[in-house]
């Protein structure tokens, strides 16, 4: 498939002068043969060097709103360009799990109570109010979401891969969702002091949550990733993680969770592993 076949096209410099980035170039016209002197690349299927899950993109809240305010017949044509397989084929979708540092609104968790507070039981999650897509939605389900089950009717086999930018500020030892600090490591939160009341352990039933919300609005998480950039201490959410801890925090914790949330699933639908 050559530049020629997509009518949604914008080309511009990413190396150099970054001062030319947004300065739009012409795109390549496909030509009848090749130009002289021009090197061949030979893809052979037989040799393989890495897996190669796929292909495409981060879709954030500031993402999502600006595909989601187009009209329903530029919207449709945009993400069949995208992800249709006959198409650009895009078959991988990164989410963030909460805000990140692109918004288009508050900045945001998926469990926000006051900082002192705890909610060791989830009674407080929620990706968003309202009905999906409404413009009073909030959270996710403002943007996110609408477009993602769109996503998913023209691509069903589209991996999503989440990864949050920050945990609940009432789990940082900041209590800010901004400018860095770290998970509450070893404290405990609930009533007793058992592995499962560790903030790492509710921490990991955030995952769960988010996963099982998802997938009641039709849309399969395929998999997660502890943390976005975990030495970035930024302005935006943020939380800092060293390696050993984000190699305790996903054998000891999350894991363990993941397990038990694929054998619940096989069990409720009649699997037996």
């Amino acid at each position: 498939m050559s530049a020629n076949d997509f009518k949604n096209q914008f080309w511009t410099v990413t190396a150099g002068d970054l001062s030319k980035k947004r300065a739009k170039l012409a795109a390549p016209r496909k030509a009848a043969k090749p130009a002289a002197g021009a090197a061949k690349i030979v893809v052979d299927p037989s040799q393989k060097f890495q897996d190669w899950l796929g292909v495409s993109a981060a879709i954030t809240d500031s993402t999502a709103k600006l595909i989601w305010d187009q009209s329903k017949e530029q919207r449709d044509a945009l993400l069949h360009e995208l992800f249709d397989p006959e198409e650009g084929a895009y078959s991988v979708v990164r989410l963030p799990i909460g805000s990140c540092d692109f918004q288009s609104q508050d900045y945001y968790s998926l469990d926000d109570v006051p900082f002192g507070e705890h909610d060791n039981d989830m009674k407080h999650f929620s990706i968003g109010e309202s009905k999906h897509g409404a413009k009073d939605a909030t959270k996710d389900l403002k943007h996110i979401v609408p477009v993602l089950q769109e996503i998913v009717k023209i691509n069903p086999a589209i991996k999503i891969i989440s990864s949050p930018w920050f945990g609940p500020a009432w789990m940082k030892n900041t209590g800010h969702l901004t400018q860095g600090g770290h998970l509450r490591f070893g404290e405990f939160t609930g009533n007793g002091y058992a592995h499962k009341d560790h903030f790492e352990a509710v921490y990991a039933k955030y995952f769960v949550k988010y996963i099982e919300a998802y997938a009641q609005y039709g849309i399969p998480i395929y998999g997660v990733t502890i943390q976005n950039e975990p030495s970035n201490a930024a302005m935006w959410p943020a939380m800092i993680w060293t390696i050993p801890e984000l190699a305790n925090f996903g054998y000891e914790y999350l894991r363990p969770a993941w397990i038990k949330l694929t054998l619940t699933r096989r069990f409720s639908s009649g699997m037996v592993p």
